[in-house]
C-alpha cells in the first residue's frame, strides 16, 4: 500500500483494520500534541508536565507489539506520515529534558540511596533496563569474552548504559574501561556528576566533541557504542556509523542501536548492511545490530 493511500476497510481476515488502528492514531496525534503545547521544555516543572504525554505514545513506540497487517496500516496511515516531523521533534526535546532534569535530582540527592531511587523513576529508565541486559549478552555470546573497553558515543547527560555497565563489572569482579563522548560539553559534565554520584568514575574517561570526527582513535576499544539518536536521518546515521568504524581496530565491535516496525516511527533505521561498504576497515569489524 502506497504511503497516504486510503485505508482499506477490512483486512485479509475480515478485520476492521480503520478501526483498530484509529485508536493508536487518536493517541499518538493527541499526545504529540501535548507535548508540543509545553515547548521548549526548559524547566524542571516542565519536564514532570510532559511525562503523561511522553507516556503516552512512548508505550506505543516501544512496548506495544502489533501484528504486520495493524502496524503496516498504522505507519502508512495519513495522519501519522504527517505527525513523524512532530514526532521525531517532541523525541529529542523530551529525552533530552529528561536527562538534564534527572541528572540535577540525582546530582542534588541527599544521600547515594536517595540518588539511586531518583535515578530509577527516569521515564526512559525501565526501557534501558531491558534493552541493556539484552544488548551486553549478546555482545559477550559474539565475542566469546569479556570486554576490557568501551566506547559510549552520544553518552548524554543521564549515561544509563555506561550506569549498568560500571554495575555489572562492579557485580563481577571485572575491570571495564568506559569513555564516553558527548557533543554538548554541558551534558558532559552532567554526565560526569551523575556517574561520580552514583558508581564512581576511577574507570570513566570523558571527551565532548563531534562523533563525526571524535574520539580520533577508537582502536583501543573492545566495543563501541552508536547512539539511536545520533544522525537525523538514515543516510546521516550510516555515513557516521562508516566514519566511526573507520577508526576503530580490526576485531573489535560496533554496536548500532537501531529500530524496526513502529518504533521507526521515532528513529532513523541504521541498516545492518551499511558497514558492508567497499571499506576494507569497515568490514573488518563486527557490527551487531540493537533493536529498539
Amino acid at each position: 500500500m502506497a504511503p497516504h493511500a486510503e485505508l482499506p476497510l477490512h483486512g485479509s481476515q475480515g478485520r476492521d483494520l480503520k478501526s483498530e488502528v484509529q485508536v493508536y492514531v487518536r493517541k499518538m496525534v493527541e499526545n504529540v500534541k501535548g507535548v508540543k503545547a509545553l515547548l521548549p521544555i526548559d524547566t524542571p516543572e516542565k519536564a514532570d508536565q510532559v511525562v503523561p504525554f511522553w507516556v503516552g505514545y512512548y508505550n506505543i513506540i516501544a512496548f506495544t507489539t502489533l501484528d504486520i497487517d495493524l502496524e503496516n496500516a498504522l505507519l502508512e496511515h495519513p495522519d501519522i506520515c504527517k505527525l513523524l516531523p512532530d514526532l521525531r521533534l517532541v523525541m529529542g526535546a523530551c529525552e533530552g529534558a529528561f536527562e538534564t532534569t534527572w541528572a540535577d535530582r540525582v546530582v542534588a540527592a541527599r544521600d547515594p540511596i536517595e540518588a539511586r531511587k531518583i535515578f530509577m523513576t527516569t521515564p526512559i529508565h525501565e526501557f534501558y533496563e531491558y534493552l541493556l541486559k539484552t544488548e551486553w549478552a549478546a555482545i559477550m555470546s559474539v565475542a566469546g569474552q569479556t570486554p576490557e573497553s568501551v566506547a559510549m558515543l552520544g553518552s548524554g547527560a543521564m549515561p544509563e548504559t555506561t550506569i549498568w555497565l560500571s554495575d555489572w563489572a562492579k557485580k563481577h569482579g571485572k575491570r571495564l574501561r568506559i569513555h564516553s563522548l558527548e557533543l554538548v560539553h554541558e551534558r558532559t559534565e552532567k554526565s560526569k556528576q551523575v556517574l561520580e554520584t552514583l558508581c564512581g568514575t576511577e574507570d570513566c574517561t570523558f571527551e565532548t566533541g563531534d562523533i563525526k570526527d571524535a574520539p580520533k582513535d577508537l582502536r583501543q576499544h573492545d566495543v563501541v557504542y552508536f547512539n539511536a539518536t545520533v544522525g537525523a536521518t538514515t543516510e546521516e546515521k550510516e555515513g557516521i556509523l562508516l566514519s566511526v568504524v573507520s577508526r576503530m581496530r580490526p576485531g573489535s565491535f560496533v554496536l548500532t542501536r537501531s529500530t524496526h516496525s513502529i518504533k521507526t516511527m521515532a528513529y532513523p533505521v541504521t541498516s545492518q548492511t551499511s558497514i558492508s561498504a567497499d571499506n576494507g576497515e569497515a568490514e573488518a569489524s563486527p557490527h551487531y545490530t540493537s533493536e529498539w
